[in-house]
């Protein structure tokens, strides 16, 4: 074997702990809240204690094909209540502002294909 592809998998095994078993991959300053499946048109509904605005967001485990195909695929994750959301086939975050001290969120998968969904969530984005 070349030392390339023995850098790359003690690399990627590195990456993996912490996440065994596991379908995702979270960055260090993510922190898991749930995890699910979601038939096509299905909605899950979860709601986070929040004090002060968090960064949500969701990751799915669409394939290359359905990342290719024609028309609306998404996972839409949505705080109840507001017109805040964030849709996405792959993954995307973004900041939540607390509603009388909790975040209240809808999940739906827009696609023709049952989806695995993982929630996190994030220090917020500092103040510019």
């Amino acid at each position: 074997m070349n030392r390339a592809f023995l850098t790359a998998a003690v690399v990627g095994l590195i990456a993996m702990l912490g996440h065994a078993n596991s379908w995702y991959q979270l960055d260090s300053n993510q922190t898991y809240v749930t995890d699910f499946s979601l038939q096509p048109g299905e909605v899950r509904d979860f709601d986070l204690a929040a004090a002060q605005p968090l960064m949500v967001g969701l990751q799915t485990d669409a394939t290359q094909e359905l990342k290719r195909a024609p028309g609306k695929n998404y996972a839409r994750l949505t705080q109840r209540g507001t017109f805040n959301d964030v849709a996405t086939l792959i993954g995307a975050s973004r900041q939540f502002e607390p509603v009388n001290g909790k975040l209240d969120f809808s999940v739906k998968n827009e696609t023709s294909v049952t989806l695995k969904v993982v929630i996190y969530k994030s220090a917020p984005r500092p103040s510019k």
